[in-house]
């Protein structure tokens, strides 16, 4: 694996080459905080997906920051027959993994659905952590009373509404497993890790076809075994030390 510095797109090799390399990829290499957070998604798929794949882990964000396209992760590195493709933004990450791993729908209805029901709790996950993680300790009962009764308590009603339209079987669309679903899973799987995590995981609790996605997602065979996995706790354990500080957490990861 190749692991270039990718300040920039590659503009060289001709698209149609780096759209094979990407059809067809052997392996992969998600580079991203050693935490869940925005890459949590994309390694749900490719665990779920049975992908050929592995963490990658900035040594030193301070410098590695100027080798990526906007500076921030995750980035998601493509290989095949020692060729590379490296893409950006956790949204373009996970679309096209989705699609590689046949979850996003049978159609382009379906694909739509699935793209406004991940967007959707993509959005309620940004209000989340703008409101309540990175607000000073002070304040967070209030803005966590705010997320919990402007935003959060409405996006589940919203989301339950569809669930029960699908017939409640654990699924967005149809089925199977897609984007949707793993999305989902993963905002509540870092929900449940965070201080605030208890009370509005109770919130969950209260929408039993919300509830089923999650369970749906997490017994998933392939899922099921990756988070039995060294690696996966290590994730978690490292989310839940992070979020006790996260202001704490930064300030020790910039002094390295």
């Amino acid at each position: 694996m190749v692991l270039s510095n990718c300040a920039h797109f590659d503009r060289e090799t001709p698209s149609s080459e780096l759209s094979e390399i990407m059809t067809s990829a052997d392996s992969y290499c998600l580079k991203y905080f050693p935490i869940e957070g925005l890459g949590q998604t994309s390694r749900d798929i490719l665990a779920a997906g049975g992908a050929k794949w592995e963490n990658l882990f900035p040594e030193n964000w301070a410098t590695e920051k100027d080798q990526t396209p906007f500076g921030c992760m995750p980035l998601l590195y493509i290989n095949k027959n020692g060729k590379e493709v490296v893409i950006s933004e956790s949204a373009a990450i996970d679309f096209y993994l989705a699609k590689q791993f046949g979850m996003l729908g049978s159609n382009q209805y379906e694909e739509a659905l699935i793209g406004a029901f991940y967007t959707s709790t993509s959005s309620v996950m940004i209000t989340f952590v703008s409101q309540v993680t990175w607000n000073q300790s002070e304040a967070k009962k209030a803005s966590l009373e705010t997320f919990k009764e402007r935003s959060f308590k409405y996006w589940v009603k919203a989301h339950e509404r569809h669930l029960i339209d699908n017939g409640s079987n654990g699924h967005y669309v149809g089925n199977e497993l897609t984007l949707a679903d793993i999305r989902t899973t993963a905002f509540f799987n870092h929900l449940s890790h965070q201080p605030e995590g208890p009370e509005l995981m109770e919130i969950v609790k209260a929408a039993p076809a919300l509830w089923k996605v999650m369970e749906t997602v997490n017994n998933h065979p392939k899922l099921a075994k990756y988070r039995a996995s060294e690696d996966y706790k290590t994730l978690v354990e490292n989310t839940i030390g992070f979020y006790k500080d996260p202001f704490a957490a930064v300030a020790a990861m910039a002094a390295k």
